[in-house]
This record gives structure tokens, sequence and C-alpha cells, in this order.
């Protein structure tokens, strides 16, 4: 029985080892990159906090900067970093609702039904790591919340249909592929910074003296340059690092996709009739319609709250009646609890 790598390298033929060099040449060229990153993964894995512990540090690291470059002292540092809370409540409420509404919007039955008609499009692992980039890349420039969302849900769908084809695909990877879609966020629709500062008496708008037209900065010829070629980069990127040898594949092994739970709930009283009718989703979202007719036709401007009602009312008019609503928006509630811890402090060191 051989044993060891150059036992069974002396045991073979010249032609085999010749094979054998360049199977293993294929697989270490093909994860160079990848190996190359490993020491940074596991620097940031084992010494980067939680982004609440980080926002944390961060509140403080501001409070010392003022205290040593200001003439404040650390009592009114204190008071200025209190009363600056309540300014931020408006803004911190936007960005939960840009994550609850997107969440709810990537799990909506047509938008579902989209990303698993989205997975059977890549027929190659290559082409599913970058068709999910940028898939989730896409959504992430509509909105975040969806980007984020959506891009994990077609993740899965892309591995559960590869599994179903008994063909590799590395699933590690298309998460990884998923989640590097967030990188052009902010240069999109929901992009915060450049709504903020298009939103008057903002606290953006206010530094800037007055507000900042969105085709100056996110419709601008320079940003959409930008978002190209970041997309261009990082598909670069992720191609580098693909695994290319079956050896280095962690497949799916098991079916991930959650079954789609039936929210229909048992209709008995009249309150439930009305709970299970399309009549007050539908009509809600035919009036948010109307009102962000009416809003840009008076020549109203893309705002953080725009934003979200244009994404509620999507909501409203994909939904089948309240009851969805409802479990979607208990689904999603989870996530946006967690966010608003981190984003809340984060928003705190900016004061």
């Amino acid at each position: 029985m051989r044993e060891g790598w150059g036992t069974y390298v002396s045991d073979q033929a010249p032609e085999e080892r010749a094979q054998s060099a360049n199977t293993k040449s294929k697989q270490e060229s093909g994860a160079l990159l990848g190996r190359l990153m490993r020491p940074l993964n596991t620097l940031v894995e084992r010494f980067i906090p939680s982004a609440l512990v980080f926002a944390i540090i961060l509140t403080f690291v501001v409070a010392l900067l003022a205290l040593i470059f200001t003439d404040a002292g650390p009592v009114e540092v204190v008071e200025e970093w209190g009363i600056g809370l309540a300014g931020l409540l408006d803004f911190i409420t936007q960005m939960a609702l840009i994550l609850l509404l997107g969440h709810i919007l990537a799990n909506t039955r047509p938008v579902h039904k989209l990303l698993v008609k989205l997975a059977r499009v890549p027929k190659t692992a290559m082409q599913a790591y970058l068709f999910v980039f940028v898939i989730a890349a896409l959504a992430s420039l509509i909105t975040w919340g969806l980007g984020l969302v959506a891009g994990a849900l077609l993740a899965r769908e892309v591995a559960y249909e590869f599994r179903s084809r008994d063909q590799l695909v590395h699933f590690p990877m298309l998460v990884a592929s998923a989640f590097s879609g967030f990188v052009v966020w902010h240069m999109g629709y929901s992009a915060s910074g450049p709504l903020l500062a298009a939103t008057p008496d903002s606290f953006v708008a206010e530094q800037l003296g007055e507000p900042l037209a969105i085709t100056e900065s996110i419709f601008s010829t320079w940003n959409l340059i930008a978002v190209a070629a970041t997309i261009g980069a990082v598909s670069l990127a992720l191609y580098l690092i693909a695994p290319r040898h079956d050896s280095a594949i962690v497949p799916l092994t098991v079916d991930a996709r959650q079954k789609e739970a039936e929210i229909d709930q048992d209709v008995v009283t009249p309150a439930d009739r009305v709970d299970a009718s399309r009549i007050p989703t539908l009509a809600t979202g035919l009036l948010l319609v109307g009102y962000l007719f009416i809003h840009f036709a008076g020549g109203g401007s893309l705002t953080l709250d725009i934003v979200n009602w244009s994404f509620l009312t999507l909501i409203m008019l994909l939904v089948r009646n309240p009851f969805e609503l409802i479990a979607l928006t208990k689904k999603a509630a989870s996530n946006v609890a967690r966010y608003c811890c981190s984003s809340r402090s984060t928003q705190e060191s900016w004061a």
C-alpha cells in the first residue's frame, strides 16, 4: 500500500507523474489568490469584533479625539453626545426600514419565484459564482436590504439547482459571491449618504449649506462609471479566488431551501375574512402609487423616505393579503433588531 504523496509519485510511470504534477499545478494556481488571502481571513475572523462592539469602540475614539483636538471638556463632550442621539433617531428608523422592507420584498412570492428561475441560468460553477455576484450587486443598487437577502437566497437556490443536476459547485464561494454584491450599495438607489444630502433639513444637508441633488451624486456620470468599474474588479477577484479543482469544492449536501411556508390562516370570523382579503393591501399599494406620482409630478426629490415608500408600494402590490404581510414582517423583524443595535452605536459615534 502506498503511503504519502512522495511514495506515490515515485511508483508512477513518467507519463503518470507528469499528469499528476500538472493536475496539482492547476489546483495550486487556481487557488493561489485564495491561499494568499487566508492569513487575512484568519486575522479578520479572530480579531475583528462584531459591528456593535466596533461601533462602540469608534464612539470612544471620537470622544477622545474631541477632547484632544477641541476646547471641549469631558462634561461638554458627553452632553453633546447625548444631545446628538435624538437627532439621529429619524436616520436610524429610515435605515431600519430599508432593511425591513428589503427583507420583506425579497421574500414575497413573485420575487422568490424570480430567484428560482434565475438560479437555472448559470451552467458552470464559474458562471454561478459570477452570476450570483452580479445579481446581488444589481439588487444592492436597488436597495441594500434587498441585495443582502436576495443575494443569499439566490446563492442557496443556485446551490440546490446544481445539486439537482449532479454538478459540483463550491457553496462557500457562492455565499462569498452573494455578499460581495453588497460593495456597490452606496452607489445606488438606497445610498444613505447621497439621499441624506438630498433631504432638506437633514444633518448632512445642513453641513453642505443646501441639499445636494442626486443627479450630482447617485446618477452622476462619475458614479455610474465607478459602479461599472467596481463590479468588473470584484468579478475579476472572484474569478481568481474561485476553486478550480474538484477536490477543493465543498458542495451543498442537504436541501437548504426553506419550504415555502403556507401562511394562509383559518378564516373563521368576519375579521379573518378581511385579513385574508386582497383588497386592503392592494388599495394601500395603489394609494402609495398615487402619492409617489403626485410627489414627483410636483417636482419632489428622491429622499430616504421616498425610497422607503417606493419599496413599501411594491410590497403592498405583491403580497396577497394582510396575513402574508404580517408573516413576512415577523420573519424580517429579528434581522432588523440586530442591525439597529450596531447602526445606532455607529451613528452615535458620528455625533
